[in-house]
């Protein structure tokens, strides 16, 4: 999975399966000092040195509690493009993330590429291609969330495709129905991160609620996302990601029945 990637240097979670010639099934952090085109279920062989997840720089994109969060046992480093590019395997997640490279290209070659590098990062969470003046700017003026793809970009996307299937006059249960099956299929397509994964998680058990006429209690869905989450990936417990997350959306629940009755009365 890419995690980071331009034309100087790439980050990324990887599975290695074999290491000094022991066969070993454990995800590391990679970092290359090039731009390396290794994509979602590439098999390769790299000359790395390992290194212990403590000597990551706190100041770095990764630390290593947040490294740990994304379930890294290791830390390894490549320094030279000499790679052995072994063979491809094809799944769902390769074919979905393929597309969206498809499309994210598509979008920067009519938009331009600082317009279309900020599209796909916003709308797609496809961050490979925004130019490195317009990171930057972002970053310095702390609004470095935004390209980050959260819970608020799920809601529009699924929310807009909810409100096209009313237009159609679909009713209530098969909207739903299809819903259900176009939000994990988008988390994936946007390569899921965890509040993202979060926010589809809530809104498929909002979506279940639903489907079966019950009223949906938002805290409740939250608080059962958070540990589903925990559940499939107990690592994510020292993502700093999900908390602030669930600490937002949290206090939006709790706050939203005072703030619509200060409305109502205003």
């Amino acid at each position: 999975e890419n995690l980071y990637n331009n034309r100087y240097s790439a980050t990324m979670r990887v599975r290695i399966n074999s290491l000094y010639g022991e066969r070993i099934n454990s995800y590391a952090l990679l970092e290359c000092d090039y731009e390396a085109g290794w994509r979602v279920g590439d098999t390769f062989e790299l000359p790395i040195t390992v290194h212990s997840l403590s000597e990551l720089s706190d100041d770095g994109f990764y630390n290593e509690y947040s490294a740990l969060s994304y379930g890294f046992l290791a830390y390894c480093r490549s320094e030279t493009d000499n790679g052995t590019y072994l063979g491809a395997e094809k799944s769902i997640v390769r074919n979905l993330q393929d597309i969206n490279e498809s499309i994210c290209a598509d979008i920067v070659y009519y938009l331009g590429d600082r317009t279309g590098g900020l599209a796909s990062a916003l709308a797609l969470g496809n961050e490979r291609y925004v130019q490195d003046d317009v990171e930057r700017d972002f970053r310095r003026t702390g609004l470095a969330h935004i390209l980050a793809l959260s819970g608020s970009h799920i809601i529009l996307i699924i929310g807009t495709a909810d409100a096209l299937l009313c237009k159609l006059f679909i009713r209530k249960k098969l909207r739903s129905a299809v819903l259900f099956i176009l939000v994990p299929l988008y988390v994936i397509f946007v390569m899921t991160p965890i509040p993202a994964l979060r926010a589809g998680i809530m809104y498929m058990l909002f979506l279940l609620s639903s489907f079966f006429n019950d009223d949906s209690d938002a805290v409740t869905n939250l608080f059962l996302s958070v540990f589903i989450i925990v559940l499939i990936m107990p690592s994510a417990v020292f993502s700093a990601s999900l908390w602030m997350s669930f600490a937002a959306t949290l206090l939006m629940v709790l706050l939203m029945p005072f703030i619509s009755s200060v409305l109502s009365v205003a």
